[in-house]
């Protein structure tokens, strides 16, 4: 019986064999890591028998280089055991006393403890197993690679053009990707006309997006906005913090409220999608909010820097004049919002302020039956008295005829 051990390399490996005794049959045997080298450690072999069975032979489990060797001696029908090296380094400092390392004593090393039999083998998989554990690996180190590459583009991006990120909901969509192949700084767009950049989107995207994309790219591009989302409670702005940019709700709602030295608040106006906020502040000589702004749902809000809305781009957008027109227009209906409250609050009782409320209400809604969009709370909040007085003096209102409710539905009898 020969034992044979091979030092495995990158490049070249390092073969020696011992007999039964332990005597040296021969050392140093380098041969390449190809299938010509496989082939010259065969002839090597052959040369002592021509008997696979006559031979053991060990090689150490040393990164994915044994692999080759391996499956070309496995079809040769040769007896191999795979040792972890950590065994190979216990057998050194049993034998070699001076702990002396290089590929032809490791090469002998290897074919003594073969030899010995004092080892345990290294679980191999089937080759089936072992494929799809490579190619796992190798999707893993893909993926890893892909999101790693995306978040330095999304770095470069906010750097440069930070508006972009909500407008598209995936900015590595095909129609964003071309969109930034084309354009790839926001200079690139101001040439550029909202039907041209319209015709565009709508080529890319298979007519799924179009002139609304476009104005929302423009806009991002001539007035720096940035769209944010925020969870129910969440705060969007607290009191005596600076306000330079006008927000509008695209989805949600968000209350304006107004707290005092005992933390009592008071629900000045709710705002549903359409409307904006903090235009009061951003646009005046004192920049920093008197109020609170808080998400009482789930909300998206884009945010306009103020100085970009009241100044024309150079390009003269046209949807920039229009914008102006629809902010003005808002504003118009935030004084009405803030009026009806004044009238609200100004009544003496209890009663004379919710009926006010409630005629508000029927009014909006052109219907003496209606839902009003608040909570019992919010609306104690709204008509600045106690949750408690409030729920009293509408069973009161009910059964003296006045109104008649379920839950948040009201009628006005």
């Amino acid at each position: 019986m020969f034992f044979v051990g091979i030092d495995i390399g990158k490049n070249n490996h390092v073969a020696s064999m011992l007999d039964d005794t332990g005597k040296v049959v021969f050392k140093a045997f380098s041969f390449p890591n190809t299938s010509d080298g496989g082939n010259a450690l065969f002839s090597k072999l052959a040369s002592y028998s021509l008997n696979p069975s006559d031979f053991e032979i060990g090689m150490e489990a040393t990164g994915h280089y044994w692999l080759s060797v391996y499956s070309f001696l496995f079809e040769k029908r040769f007896l191999l055991h795979v040792i972890n090296p950590i065994q190979t380094d216990g057998w050194r400092r049993g034998t070699e006393i001076r702990r002396r390392k290089n590929d032809i004593i490791d090469s002998i090393l290897i074919a003594d403890l073969i030899r010995y039999g004092q080892f345990v083998e290294t679980r191999l998989a089937d080759e089936e197993l072992f494929s799809l554990r490579t190619l796992t690996r190798f999707r893993t180190y893909l993926v890893e690679s892909i999101s790693d590459l995306k978040r330095k583009v999304v770095c470069v991006l906010d750097q440069v053009f930070p508006e972009y990120q909500s407008i598209f909901s995936d900015i590595f969509g095909k129609t964003s990707k071309e969109i930034l192949l084309q354009f790839s700084s926001p200079i690139d767009f101001e040439p550029v006309s909202s039907e041209t950049l319209a015709e565009l989107l709508a080529q890319l995207s298979r007519q799924k997006a179009g002139a609304a994309k476009a104005e929302q790219l423009k806009a991002a591009n001539c007035l720096g906005s940035f769209q944010k989302n925020y969870q129910k409670d969440e705060i969007i702005l607290l009191e005596s913090n600076e306000v330079r940019s006008v927000g509008i709700i695209l989805s949600g709602i968000v209350h304006m409220v107004k707290e005092d030295s005992e933390g009592y608040q008071t629900l000045l106006v709710a705002m549903k999608d359409g409307e904006l906020f903090g235009e009061s502040f951003s646009c005046g000589s004192h920049l920093d909010a008197h109020v609170s702004f808080f998400a009482a749902a789930p909300c998206t809000v884009l945010f306009l820097p103020f100085h970009k809305i009241i100044h024309s781009c150079k390009m003269s957008c046209t949807f920039h004049h229009r914008l102006i027109e629809n902010m003005v227009q808002l504003i118009g209906d935030k004084n009405v919002q803030l009026m009806h409250k004044i009238e609200v609050i100004s009544k003496k009782t209890l009663r004379e302020k919710i009926l006010t409320y409630l005629q508000q209400q029927a009014l909006d809604q052109d219907s003496r039956q209606f839902t009003i969009p608040l909570s019992r709370l919010e609306l104690a909040k709204y008509l600045c008295a106690d949750r408690s007085a409030l729920t009293r003096e509408l069973s009161y209102m009910q059964k003296d005829g006045l109104i008649s409710y379920e839950k948040n539905t009201f009628q006005l009898l």
